[in-house]
């Protein structure tokens, strides 16, 4: 009767363990699909600043049976990372990017407002939803544009994806947020000096 209490209490021990996650922290490295052969920038020289306007790095927490403990965020400023992706993007679609503070025809700013991580199914994870929203201000002259956009990711688990496949489901999510602000062709076609 000792024996089987004793391997019923590791065997829970085990299972409460196993429920038990760990913090998490990720780099944000968005990638973006480019469509060389248009041309909508035709040489514009576009300002382009990017700002990590999150309230914290904090973006969720990995659920489990210490689900308060198990935060996921995101690591250091968001903004570079984030600045060299659009910067490929629009150069690829026409656009030219100065250096900060050089001659532009228009400017462009986009603020990263949210990078959110939910945790489906409590302490036994089912499912993680992803979900990343941008603001950009475009000015060109006395003329300004402003757009939101969000880009969601949702993936069925089995069990709660560790490190790596929570840094590709982020990076999905702020990616295709991102492929939705360079895809907009009313925020280029302003910015070309178009709208």
């Amino acid at each position: 009767m000792r024996k089987r209490i004793w391997s019923l209490s590791v065997l829970a021990a085990t299972a409460l363990a196993a429920c038990a996650l760990s913090p998490q922290v990720v780099s944000v490295r968005p990638a973006l699909e480019t469509a060389e052969h248009r041309t909508i920038g035709e040489g514009t020289r576009l300002a382009l600043n990017v700002v990590d306007a999150r309230p914290s790095s904090v973006i969720g927490q990995r659920g489990g049976v210490y689900e308060k403990t198990a935060s996921i965020r995101t690591e250091g400023d968001v903004a570079p990372a984030v600045r060299r992706e659009l910067v490929r993007a629009l150069e690829a679609v026409g656009f030219s990017i100065p250096e900060a503070g050089g001659p532009a025809d228009a400017a462009l700013t986009v603020e990263v407002a949210s990078i959110v991580y939910t945790a489906r199914g409590g302490t036994f994870v089912r499912g993680v939803d992803t979900s990343a929203t941008v603001r950009a201000e475009a000015r060109r002259g006395s003329r300004t544009f402003t757009g939101r956009y969000r880009g969601t990711q949702t993936k069925n688990v089995m069990t709660a994806p560790g490190a790596d496949e929570n840094e590709a489901l982020i990076n999905a999510a702020v990616s295709n947020v991102l492929q939705r602000l360079v895809a907009d062709a009313e925020l280029l076609g302003f910015l070309a000096g178009g709208g």
